[in-house]
């Protein structure tokens, strides 16, 4: 009886720490998975007017964000490789986006899937922002709650534990 009612009070407790850790979690994985469904959609939809890039930028995030600062490849100049370098972490890799652009095999690009293109994309890059601090966040709580495991493994392993230890008490 006092265990049953020890579990109660604590599974109902404002207090815990892990509730954060297991929410902030949970949030990520199914944002992971969403923002690969995104990333895709901007790949195909993009791919017609400069179905280049995709080879060139393999990782799904810089993808977007090149799409994002690219929009219409007509209008990338001389200017844009630093904007470009930043955003791939890479002069090599912005020098490579430039030299495609000017001999992409790709479509026109519509001033209305311009604008869209630009507006989805906007979305899905403050979607991998808010990922990334939710991530901080994760980190932050993880290093309060379980710093040995955070340093042994690292957050999201042990927030997966402590997610695992979370549902089994439920």
């Amino acid at each position: 009886m006092g265990h049953a009612v020890s579990r109660d009070n604590i599974q109902f407790d404002v207090n815990r720490q892990d509730k954060g850790i297991i929410n902030s979690y949970c949030l990520i994985e199914q944002m992971e998975k969403n923002l690969n469904t995104f990333s895709m959609r901007i790949k195909e939809w993009y791919g017609w007017h400069f179905p280049e890039l995709s080879k060139i930028v393999t990782d799904n995030e810089v993808y977007v964000r090149c799409v994002n600062f690219i929009g219409n490849r007509d209008g990338l100049s001389d200017e844009s490789i630093e904007q470009l370098e930043e955003i791939s972490q890479s002069g090599e890799l912005a020098q490579k986006i430039f030299e495609v652009s000017k001999i992409s095999v790709g479509n026109d690009l519509a001033e209305v899937d311009e604008e869209s293109l630009k507006s989805f994309s906007d979305y899905v890059v403050s979607h991998y922002d808010y990922k990334k601090k939710l991530q901080e966040y994760l980190k932050e709580k993880m290093e309060v709650v379980s710093p040995n495991l955070t340093a042994l493994l690292n957050e999201i392993v042990g927030a997966k534990l402590v997610n695992a230890s979370g549902s089994l008490a439920n």
